[in-house]
């Protein structure tokens, strides 16, 4: 267990938390501007988060330049995003997106960055929930953008801290001012930061099946929301159908192909979870045309098909047969050529057998709210990437994720490095006895007690706030989540390995009891927010996105309103 005695006081211009795209650019960008900058990064850097968690085939980026559509403009883009977050996103914070979108074409050239060509021209594929054809494509998803950056990050003369965690942000005279951190050999970090971006990306542990690695488990979310920054949009986030064995994205190619959707005997699920007039085919059809649930088309209902079945026959009861359209694979097109290529070399061959599939929890839509500078309502705090909100709505557009962790990093992280000039901050004594009373609180858990009560974490939250959510389930989430925190229980002998793990846990229920409470409170439903005790959108009211912030230990909302 960490003690005082083992203290280091570290001093940076900006500090980044995180080591995905979002934080790499973040880092870039305010090192550019002539400032000290380091990267605290939880596990090896290159390597964890999101970014370089290789579930898809590949990573695309919604850019109006019109490579293949010329009429295409930022008022489209800008249009089709505001119409998929359906209220939810914020007008001015779309508008820098899909202004800003262009350049990063020209970054990723002059960094060696390549995107998908055809006939000497980029690759572009059309977005979820997108009108017009505009996705260009780097195959490999965000591995090869990661191994670049990473390199750039080293040559810049970045500092980076590997395998540390952050804990807590430190607040004194109403500004962040720095991070307490966890270092691999039992340290704790007192990191004096000028400005602190924060880049830890989102949430996806919080299930027990999703496309995201074992290190995402909502930080930065829960450190916000301790240190008093306001979120935005919790009750959002993608989920979709993937292969359960290996857990891989299955991409919405599959779909016009019109596969069998099968119990492990062989028979059809999905008539028996459509509506009258409701048909397989059209459903299929519908969900060609984006990957993530939504409730406003009616591919929802093979969603909300494989979920039931899964829910109710422990999980892996539903299968994709292909084996009768093996002709029908159009391999090649460029595009589902790749992806056949890639199911393949894991050893999923859909012409020759049945796939299991699952409802997988992806990115979440909602985060620390943040304005046209980056910057959050906590003074001091920035926010780029998954982990900032506001940008995304009700749905998200396909390739508006790793856009916006270009975008918003390059802003963060410029903004940061502006107001660190002025900045000489210490981090006060008796924060440093506060970060100590949480440690010694935690613990009195072994390994198998700690793995456990991540697992049941993890599985009331894909069983009550995943594709199907009711009041009964969410509440039963709720008191499972103060269950749970009773048994994290007093002792203070724990490893360093366990400490985090348990810190972990506390970040996922924390940040899982604001999502249950938004997705309660929103009595409606709206596009990845499913209420089946309330099945309409409501605008009167609900049209309007919920804050939250906490205050005292107590969880608040309000409506907010878009200036």
């Amino acid at each position: 267990m960490p003690t005082k005695s083992n203290v280091l006081q570290i001093n940076t211009d900006v500090l980044v938390v995180g080591g995905g795209c979002a934080a790499a650019r973040a880092a870039l960008e305010a090192r550019a501007n002539g400032v000290e900058v380091m990267m605290l990064v939880k596990g090896a850097f290159g390597r964890c988060g999101a970014t370089s968690y290789r579930v898809s085939d590949i990573g695309s980026f919604s850019i109006a330049d019109g490579c293949d559509d010329p009429d295409d403009n930022h008022e489209f883009h800008f249009q089709e995003t505001m119409d998929a977050g359906m209220g939810m996103c914020d007008p001015m914070l779309v508008r820098i997106l899909v202004e800003n979108a262009p350049r990063i074409i020209d970054d990723f050239n002059k960094w060696g960055i390549h995107f998908m060509e055809q006939k000497g021209k980029h690759l572009i594929n059309m977005a979820c929930f997108g009108r017009r054809p505009r996705m260009h494509i780097v195959q490999g998803f965000g591995f090869p953008i990661m191994s670049i950056l990473k390199e750039i990050i080293f040559e810049s003369g970045i500092r980076v801290m590997p395998d540390t965690m952050a804990v807590e942000l430190v607040v004194h005279g109403g500004k962040c001012i720095g991070v307490l951190a966890l270092g691999p050999r039992e340290e704790v970090l007192a990191i004096n930061a000028g400005a602190t971006v924060l880049a830890t990306g989102g949430a996806g542990q919080l299930f027990s099946h999703t496309l995201y690695p074992a290190d995402l488990t909502g930080d930065g979310y829960a450190m916000a929301l301790r240190a008093g920054a306001s979120l935005i949009n919790t009750e959002f986030m993608q989920m979709g159908i993937g292969a359960a064995l290996p857990k891989l994205l299955i991409g919405n190619w599959i779909w016009p192909l019109y596969p069998n959707v099968v119990d492990p005997e062989g028979r059809s699920i999905l008539s028996k979870h459509l509506p009258l007039g409701v048909s397989a085919e059209e459903c299929m059809q519908d969900k060609s045309t984006h990957w993530p649930f939504s409730v406003e088309h009616s591919a929802k209902y093979i969603d909300i098909a494989v979920f039931n079945e899964a829910r109710e026959n422990d999980d892996h009861s539903v299968f994709l047969d292909l084996r009768d359209k093996a002709d029908e694979i159009p391999q090649d097109h460029p595009l589902i050529g790749i992806r056949y290529q890639w199911l393949l070399s894991h050893g999923i061959d859909v012409r020759r057998g049945l796939i299991p599939i699952i409802n997988y929890s992806h990115s979440f839509g909602g985060g620390v709210i943040v304005d046209s500078q980056g910057r959050t309502t906590l003074p001091g705090l920035y926010a780029a990437g998954e982990v900032a909100g506001g940008m995304h709505g009700a749905n998200r557009v396909g390739g508006n994720m790793l856009l916006a962790c270009q975008v918003f990093g390059a802003i963060s992280g410029f903004n940061a490095a502006e107001e660190s000039l002025d900045a000489n901050p210490q981090i006060p004594s008796e924060a440093m006895d506060r970060l100590f009373a949480t440690l010694h609180h935690l613990g009195g858990n072994n390994d198998k007690d700690i793995a456990h009560l991540r697992q049941r974490l993890k599985r009331v939250f894909w069983t009550y706030l995943m594709v199907v959510r009711n009041e009964k389930g969410l509440v039963c989430a709720l008191d499972e989540v103060r269950n749970i925190r009773q048994n994290l229980t007093e002792s203070g002998k724990d490893s360093l390995k366990n400490l985090k793990r348990q810190l972990e846990i506390r970040n996922m229920l924390d940040v899982g009891e604001v999502v249950a409470e938004a997705a309660l409170i929103r009595k409606e439903s709206r596009g990845s927010h499913h209420r089946e005790d309330f099945p309409i959108r409501d605008e009167e009211d609900f049209g309007l996105p919920a804050i939250v912030r906490s205050v005292s230990g107590c969880i608040q909302f309000h409506k907010h309103r878009w200036n």
